[in-house]
């Protein structure tokens, strides 16, 4: 943190779809991001979201390396990104579209998913621990060799989910669909 670009609130809110916030090499904290495009291409620069709330962004970018800690995420869209070896602890999310994302050897601690779209999810040598997924679709995903932790599915949609060298055990699935 010492040395960091902190980018003001005024600097990254823009209406939907007029400004490209590239945040490649900040360390973003408090701060509110609404309706507009995140690119974060991938560098040397290790980058921290820390007590963030974004709201209707459209994350791209083909590979992400950073952590989100104390974020909220409201009808945002993070398809199809490489998610792999990155963290969110304490964080939520809510109406957002996760299809096809990369968990590949990540860390996922006290997160909540509500309503949120994670067909073709790839959780493969994840570690998920204290995770809440609340009416939402895992449909076609992937957990191998993942770690799971106090574990809760409400509601969600898990047909068609493989599931490789994973224990589910005490993980209750009666509420949702297999």
């Amino acid at each position: 943190k010492d040395g960091a670009i902190i980018k003001s609130s005024q600097e990254i809110i823009g209406d939907a779809g007029s400004i490209i916030a590239d945040l490649s090499d900040f360390y973003i904290e408090d701060e509110l991001v609404v309706n507009c495009e995140v690119n974060c291409d991938q560098d040397e620069y290790v980058r921290e979201y820390s007590g963030c709330k974004f709201d209707h962004v459209h994350f791209f970018y083909e590979e992400l390396s950073c952590s989100f800690v104390d974020c909220i995420f409201y009808n945002c869209d993070f398809s199809n990104i490489d998610m792999s070896r990155i963290s969110f602890v304490r964080c939520e999310f809510y109406n957002c579209k996760l299809a096809g994302l990369k968990f590949i050897k990540s860390l996922l601690k006290d997160v909540a998913f509500e309503r949120t779209n994670l067909r073709y999810i790839n959780f493969a040598e994840a570690k998920l621990e204290r995770v809440e997924f609340i009416d939402s679709s895992l449909q076609d995903g992937y957990f191998s060799t993942t770690k799971l932790k106090d574990i809760d599915f409400q509601d969600c949609d898990l047909t068609k989910l493989e599931v490789y060298a994973t224990s589910l055990k005490g993980i209750d699935l009666s509420t949702s669909d297999i």
